[in-house]
């Protein structure tokens, strides 16, 4: 995951050997609780989460309704392989509106709630383009999403580690 922020770009990368994360020339292990969060977070993303409906490890369960803006959103809560979250979704479109869920942040406990909006086609799959985030009530942040390409070819040496900043200082 590559993520632009005001302090530059933030490179977070998850591979069967562990997670690091590189940032302004640094490279980190993350430790094994921010690794653990991080398989959440892989868990509860919507296109995987939406490609395991015949998983027997992700259980779905419609809990009843609440209104999103105009829609009369299903709640739909996910146990997603061990890490849950709860989908508002517009039952005549199908496009998930809201999700909610509990995440550590680094000061303990979050509850997060992402709505999603600007919906578009890409290759035959509908997804939204724009997120907002609340943390615990308050305004966490959005992303927008420029451009979307399924199924690029990616260079494996992207999951690897440099070895020359192996083990360096966690970035500022």
């Amino acid at each position: 995951m590559s993520l632009q922020t005001p302090m530059g770009e933030m490179v977070r990368v998850l591979n069967p050997e562990g997670a690091f994360m590189m940032m302004g020339g640094g490279t980190r292990d993350l430790p094994a609780a921010q690794r653990e969060e991080f398989v959440k977070a892989v868990k509860r993303d919507m296109l995987i989460v939406a490609q395991q409906a015949d998983n027997p490890k992700y259980i779905f369960t419609v809990v009843g309704s609440e209104k999103i803006g105009e829609v009369d959103a299903q709640i739909l809560e996910i146990d997603a392989d061990g890490s849950s979250l709860s989908w508002y979704v517009d039952p005549a479109t199908g496009h998930v509106l809201r999700a909610s869920y509990q995440s550590m942040g680094m000061a303990g406990p979050e509850e997060i709630v992402q709505d999603f909006s600007e919906w578009k086609t890409v290759d035959g799959l509908t997804m939204p383009f724009r997120s907002t985030m609340q943390i615990n009530g308050q305004e966490g942040g959005w992303t927008q999403a420029g451009e979307v390409q399924l199924n690029p070819e990616v260079d494996p040496k992207l999951f690897e580690k440099p070895a020359a900043a192996a083990g360096g200082p966690p970035p500022n």
